[in-house]
């Protein structure tokens, strides 16, 4: 049975203030409504004081006007600060204000000459918000009251012959008045239809953003989104464990993260054809086998980097390779060394027979080298077959790498001066199998010596250091030779692949298989002074405290 996994995706939300539940994006149209009714005030004010010739506004009564519009100014400051304060209640706000919009202005058209004056008109603005900033028919409600006020004023002047009445005039507006609430309740409507359904639509890209985002975070390939200026702007957590084990910010330029990763990707854009391969990371030496996904058809599109891992992939392979290895080695030892015993007796007896020529003796030492040489071969796939587990130990490096050149000096290396030995700091410990490192120390100084320059000093160099990123031990074996070329580097690690004609080709390949048993890793360079290096990253552990 299988169980499966559950995801909690965040939803989106409203802002809204803490006292009250209406969105703040409410309130903000209700700010401006009563901005506009401080303006209003304003500039009324300002043609009542400064109009000169006959008054327009407060025609028939000025002192009346002069009072109605201060009023309506101070109503309207009291009404920013409620709004600020959010008290009372929106919709007990909205009412009020609207309801006071028609109160004002209706006495101002009372004192300024009637229906006839023009300024029932400003009504219609506050209908027209109210309708919109406040759902339901509650426009009908604000149309009603305007009309019952100008009908109101309409009979008043009559009866006090205080203006001239206009009672067609007062029914026209008021039918303005009732198609305005009408049509600002169908556009509000549909305004908030709309803004519901981009809300959740919203709600729904957002959830999608989170859980592809979580999709791509619990991938196990790596991947890196980057736009054409190689930003990053989408990394997941595999992403960032094959190439620096630390976190991959977003924004941070690929080049700081991965100079070949870098450089891989700009080969790729130039070359429609560019034929991609894998390459070792340098801070956690796996192989990483990068492919990359345009985000669309123009030059400044984005690009998707999937990284995959392959060092499971190659060691499966080599495990195929050993078990195939394995099977032959179990077929071929005893068909093959028991006639290679005889024929190496055979020449050796036949060396010394003195009635040999001088000039057989050479072959004769050409068959004794041979036969030692499969003899090699033999012995490194049944090594490389039965794979022996190993037994790590705590190494102190620089001390147990004194005492190894010693035991080779006098055999293969002319003199002191041959190898620098250089360890820092000096307190470097590694765990691994000191017979193994051995045999792997063995492979690589024999590997150096080969290939080294004899005319000059030193012919190997030996430097040991920390990490600067993973704080990782590791050690270098440098020679002064030209290096390996570098269309043979990606094949140098395979078995069976040698240079020279009396090489085996698993020197190398065993010493990699060796590391791997003790968890470290091998891999090769050209330093910048233009030498050969192998690299051992070794397994990490704790170091001793210093006195």
């Amino acid at each position: 049975m299988t169980s499966a996994t559950h995801i909690n995706i965040p939803t989106a939300e409203v802002t809204v203030d803490r006292n009250v539940s209406t969105p703040r994006s409410t309130w903000r149209p209700l700010q401006w409504l009563n901005i506009h009714r401080l303006v209003i005030c304003l500039m009324l004010g300002s043609f009542m004081l400064f109009e000169e010739g006959e008054a327009y506004i407060g025609a028939t009564s000025p002192e009346l006007a002069l009072k109605t519009i201060t009023a309506y100014f101070a109503f309207a400051i009291l009404s920013e600060l409620t709004i600020l304060w959010r008290k009372p209640p929106f919709d007990v706000q909205v009412h009020i204000q609207v309801f006071a919009d028609i109160l004002f202005i209706t006495l101002l058209m009372h004192t300024s000459g009637g229906i006839e004056s023009g300024l029932g008109m400003l009504i219609i603005i506050g209908i027209a918000g109210g309708a919109i900033i406040v759902p339901g028919r509650n426009a009908n409600l604000f149309a009603s009251v305007a009309s019952l006020a100008i009908l109101f004023e309409q009979v008043y002047a009559n009866f006090t012959d205080a203006v001239h009445t206009n009672y067609p005039q007062a029914g026209m507006l008021g039918a303005s008045f009732f198609a305005t609430a009408m049509l600002a309740y169908v556009l509000a409507s549909r305004v908030r239809a709309s803004e519901a359904l981009a809300f959740q639509r919203g709600i729904d890209l957002e959830n999608m953003a989170l859980l592809n985002e979580r999709i791509i975070q619990q991938m196990d390939a790596g991947v890196i989104v980057v736009d054409h200026h190689q930003n990053v702007r989408l990394a997941n957590a595999a992403a960032a464990r094959m190439l620096t084990k630390n976190p991959l910010i977003r924004g941070q330029k690929l080049i700081n993260i991965s100079q070949i990763l870098c450089q891989t990707l700009q080969d790729w854009r130039q070359q429609s054809a560019y034929k991609l391969e894998s390459f070792q990371a340098p801070r956690t030496g796996i192989e990483i086998l990068p492919t990359f996904i345009p985000l669309g058809s123009h030059e400044n599109s984005g690009t998707i980097i999937m990284l995959e891992d392959i060092s499971a992939t190659l060691h499966q392979a080599q495990q195929m390779k050993l078990a195939s290895l394995g099977r032959l080695a179990a077929s071929i030892a005893h068909e093959i060394r028991n006639p290679l015993g005889a024929i190496s007796h055979a020449g050796q007896l036949l060396s010394e027979s003195p009635k040999l020529a001088p000039e057989d003796v050479r072959l004769t030492q050409i068959i004794r080298d041979h036969t030692q040489r499969v003899n090699t071969i033999i012995e490194n796939i049944l090594q490389l077959s039965r794979k022996e587990s190993s037994m790590p130990q705590d190494i102190r490096l620089q001390g147990w790498l004194q005492h190894f050149l010693k035991e080779i000096n006098a055999d293969k290396l002319a003199g002191g001066k041959a190898v620098v030995l250089d360890v820092q700091p000096e307190h470097i410990q590694i765990i691994m199998d000191p017979t193994q490192l051995h045999q792997v120390m063995t492979n690589l100084i024999d590997n150096g010596l080969r290939y080294c320059r004899r005319d000059r000093y030193p012919w190997l160099k030996l430097v040991a250091r920390r990490s600067e990123d993973s704080n990782t031990p590791y050690l270098d074996v440098i020679d002064n030779g030209p290096g390996i070329p570098a269309h043979e580097i990606t094949h140098v690690f395979e078995p069976f692949f040698t240079t020279e004609n009396n090489g085996t080709g698993l020197g190398l390949y065993l010493s990699k298989e060796l590391c791997s048993i003790n968890k470290a890793r091998m891999s090769y360079f050209i330093t910048s002074a233009g030498e050969s290096c192998f690299r051992i990253y070794f397994h990490t552990t704790q170091e001793p405290k210093q006195s």
